[in-house]
């Protein structure tokens, strides 16, 4: 079992924080796990288990295949006192096992050098991979991969090498987050009146 992180939008509108969207259906409550939430639950802005991710934002799983710890916009800050109703309600519905709660404003998020910011990353590939990964290599080398072999890094491995190589943090946290989710904030106003509430499970 991993952590996974749940991120959703807020807006600020004459003074009050309220969800960027309206509430869908829970699909916790489809599957018929009915101790998750009521019917409807806010909407989620991110899907994907990137690690690094979570360090960057909230000191999470910090460091997380690299040589040193990313640097991260801040610890965790806990719920907003401001927080809308509805979100509230579903993050007390998870009885305890979310941790770690935070928020950050949409300016803050811009702020931060994703793309300036470099980091040497480090992990365990397989051996017929090894031999992409020079002294000083740049970039991961998803289109060198060889054919027909898995893309697989961990932190730890019997019978894998291993490799280093740099990367920018927005190339670490990949375009879900740096195109999508950030292209979904964008559209909810300005920056300031803009936040993510997150927490981690």
């Amino acid at each position: 079992m991993g952590t996974d992180i749940r991120i959703y939008a807020e807006v600020r509108k004459q003074g009050q924080w309220q969800l960027a969207e309206p509430p869908e259906k829970n699909r916790f409550w489809a599957e018929g796990c009915l101790d998750q939430g009521g019917e409807w639950a806010p909407k989620e802005l991110y899907s994907v288990r990137t690690y690094e991710l979570f360090a960057i934002l909230a000191n999470v799983c910090n460091p997380m295949r690299a040589v040193t710890p990313f640097d991260y916009i801040s610890k965790p800050r806990g719920l907003p006192q401001d927080i809308s109703e509805e979100l509230l309600d579903w993050y007390t519905s998870w009885d305890g096992t979310a941790v770690a709660a935070s928020w950050l404003l949409l300016n803050e998020l811009l702020a931060f050098d994703w793309h300036g910011k470099q980091i040497l990353r480090r992990g365990m590939v397989a051996s017929e991979a090894a031999h992409l990964f020079p002294p000083g290599r740049r970039g991961f080398p998803f289109t060198e991969w060889p054919k027909g072999l898995p893309i697989a890094v961990s932190n730890q491995s019997r019978d894998g090498i291993e490799v280093r190589w740099i990367e920018s943090y927005a190339e670490a946290v990949g375009d879900e987050f740096m195109i999508q989710t950030m292209d979904a904030l964008h559209t909810y106003g300005n920056p300031e009146d803009v936040r993510v509430v997150l927490w981690f499970d």
